[in-house]
């Protein structure tokens, strides 16, 4: 049997990695005359898997104080662990892509020639609007802002310049980084480094001997 599937279109950490998944589960089906129909999917950690746990260590005898960790608390630890770094690192990678999108629809709005800036913006993509509807006037966005509202106030939204802040500070896409900042340094950061520190004279030991929610 020829072998049509790609490994890493198998890999499910998210919505959309797992309809590519399923949709190369069905091009593995039909795409190949020599392949057969797929009867049933057994989805399982990457801990159970033999060939990994080989390659992480996780049958090697680990002691703390001559007391042994068993194989199955180090594999719990080790699947928590990896979970939880791919929330955190998801968290920072969702940070960065909105600060970007933000800052793309900034030169966008910017970039709205001067002969256009009374016209109205209509969403017609997600709502059904009516003309003649009246705009939000506010300084933050309101109900009629997702339908309808004027370049004008597009840039000042999307600006979100904030009357008591200073410098780099009164702009929203300052905040949001200076947000992203301090969430990589003060935590962030500080997880990943303690979760892949050596213990028990093992490289990494630690994902495999504690507990995220352990850590201070």
């Amino acid at each position: 049997m020829q072998r049509v599937l790609n490994p890493a279109h198998l890999v499910i950490n998210s919505t959309q990695s797992y309809h590519v998944a399923m949709q190369a589960f069905f091009d593995g089906m039909v795409g190949n005359p020599n392949t057969g129909l797929v009867a049933s999917v057994e989805i399982v950690s990457w801990a159970n898997n033999f060939q990994f746990q080989e390659s992480t260590d996780l049958a090697t005898v680990m002691e703390r104080e001559d007391v042994p960790i068993i194989s199955q608390m180090r594999k719990l630890n080790f699947v928590a662990n990896a979970e939880h770094f791919l929330n955190i690192n998801a968290i920072v990678e969702a940070k960065f892509d909105f600060l970007g999108k933000l800052m793309k629809c900034q030169q966008e709005a910017a970039a709205i020639p001067l002969e256009f800036q009374d016209n109205h913006l209509f969403n017609y993509a997600r709502y059904v609007v009516v003309e003649g509807e009246a705009m939000g006037t506010g300084e933050t966005i309101e109900s009629q802002d997702f339908r309808v509202m004027m370049p004008q106030r597009l840039k000042m939204l999307l600006e979100g310049r904030g009357q008591t802040q200073t410098g780099h500070h009164q702009y929203q896409h300052g905040r949001m980084l200076d947000s992203a900042n301090v969430y990589m340094r003060h935590y962030y950061s500080p997880c990943i480094t303690r979760l892949t520190e050596e213990d028990l004279s093992l490289e990494l030991g630690t994902v495999f001997t504690m507990h995220w929610l352990d850590f201070k």
